[in-house]
């Protein structure tokens, strides 16, 4: 049996773009998101540095659905670990987020891609 739901999808073009900073100076894509506690949106955009280095950002959404307002606040994850590493001019870091909230722990979780020296774990 194929479920189906009814809904209305609207495009709303670029969300994200480049801001001109050195780590998104070759892309800012393919967020994760999650709500806090509070209801306040929160992206975790793939953010792409020179070499293809990447980091995972965070970006706080207010403003109104028909005018959004998206406020860079920091870095959630930058490549640390052995397996995020690698010679950068060969890429590196920290890649496509995916955030949930898992009740019984009452944490948030985040999964993501590293791709070190050994490629994407």
């Amino acid at each position: 049996m194929i479920a189906s739901l009814a809904t209305r999808v609207t495009r709303m073009g670029v969300v994200l773009e480049p801001n001109g900073d050195a780590s998104e100076a070759e892309g800012v894509l393919n967020p994760g998101a999650a709500r806090t506690r509070s209801g306040t949106l929160l992206l975790y955009p793939r953010m792409v540095g020179a070499g293809n280095c990447s980091c995972v950002g965070m970006v706080e959404v207010n403003g109104t659905f028909d005018a959004p307002v998206y406020q860079r606040i920091g870095m959630a994850l930058r490549p640390e670990a052995t397996y995020e590493l690698r010679d950068a001019r060969d890429g590196q870091g920290c890649e496509d987020p995916r955030i949930t909230f898992v009740a019984l722990l009452d944490l948030y979780v985040m999964a993501y891609t590293a791709f070190g020296a050994v490629g994407p774990r």
